[in-house]
């Protein structure tokens, strides 16, 4: 199942986190992208392996006047892979649910406030908790996070922990005996919940972008530490709310939403507790409409070694309403 959970926050005073309303809405998106790895001999390049994909709908976005109502994901050959339904109270997002349509898997996100800011956020899977992220803010702004998650089967994972109530479910009668038999496995694998990791989040912003973030995990000296920057024109994404990229919170694509300007550059330093320190980079260009809203979206991130590089591409085009 996919990692679920993320966040948008207010760049101004004006903004409300869990309020997105952006005068452009997007409709549809479509996507393509290409993988070539490479291999050197000591004398040349040559490639090892090649993956594309065509271009083809990925997403499809349905809104109900200013509010964003549901997302439905599709594969390259058109079927649907996955819905996104969006659940609010008082105009502002609370609850986000995920239903994997290929694996049959369910997820959903919470989300709590505090007047207009966001103080916490939680993924379930099953019934069980997989994460929480809780926010500080300075000047009304996301600068710190706490990104707990969790573990059900001591050397294990919360995922295997939710297969087994799946296959409980899908293999026993219905009927009452079944439904007791489902509460006690749930409740016992409840009781076993560990806290398996900390994540200690620090953003950095200049002026409505985070250009800045450094992760540390709690009982471990290693670290890594990134940075971004950004154009001038207008983030469809900005203070959208989105169930599925928790546990890329201190990525790009995972605090994305929070920025006011669309990311160009992201620089990823890893300080690895003695092991070589390595740094990755990836790139975004844009074309845009007579709104400044992009249009089109081409990302590109590249791996190399002295035997051995990649490089993956993708190309995101939007549509918005009419």
């Amino acid at each position: 199942m996919a990692a679920m959970l993320m966040f948008g926050v207010s760049s101004c005073n004006k903004d409300q986190e869990g309020v997105y309303n952006p005068k452009q809405k997007i409709s549809v998106i479509y996507e393509q992208g290409s993988d070539t790895w490479e291999s050197y001999d000591g004398e040349r390049w040559t490639e090892t392996d090649y993956y594309d994909t065509k271009m083809h709908k990925s997403e499809e976005w349905t809104w109900d006047g200013k509010q964003l109502q549901q997302i439905k994901g599709y594969t390259e050959e058109g079927t649907l892979s996955y819905t996104k339904t969006f659940t609010y109270e008082k105009k502002k997002l609370t609850r986000v649910d995920y239903v994997d349509a290929q694996y049959n898997n369910n997820a959903y996100a919470t989300f709590e406030y505090d007047g207009k800011l966001l103080t916490k956020s939680s993924v379930y899977g099953d019934g069980l908790l997989y994460a929480t992220c809780e926010y500080t803010h300075n000047d009304k702004k996301i600068t710190n996070v706490s990104y707990t998650w969790y573990d059900y089967d001591k050397g294990g994972s919360a995922i295997n922990a939710a297969k087994q109530l799946a296959i409980l479910r899908l293999t026993l009668p219905q009927g009452q005996v079944s439904k007791n038999i489902i509460s006690e496995h749930e409740a016992k694998i409840k009781s076993r919940k560990e806290i398996e990791g900390i994540a200690r989040i620090t953003l950095t912003w200049t002026g409505n972008n985070i250009t800045s973030v450094t992760t540390t995990l709690d009982g471990s000296s290693g670290s890594e530490t990134n940075s971004f920057s950004y154009d001038n024109k207008k983030n469809p994404y900005h203070l959208y709310m989105d169930p599925e990229s928790i546990e890329e919170i201190s990525d790009e694509s995972g605090f994305m939403f929070l920025n006011e300007n669309n990311i160009l550059t992201a620089r990823y330093y890893y300080d690895n507790e003695g092991d070589p320190n390595s740094t990755v980079s990836r790139t975004y260009t844009y074309t845009y409409d007579n709104n400044d809203y992009p249009v089109n979206c081409t990302y590109s991130y590249k791996y190399s070694t002295d035997s051995y590089r990649s490089t993956y591409t993708t190309s995101t085009t939007y549509e918005y309403q009419k």
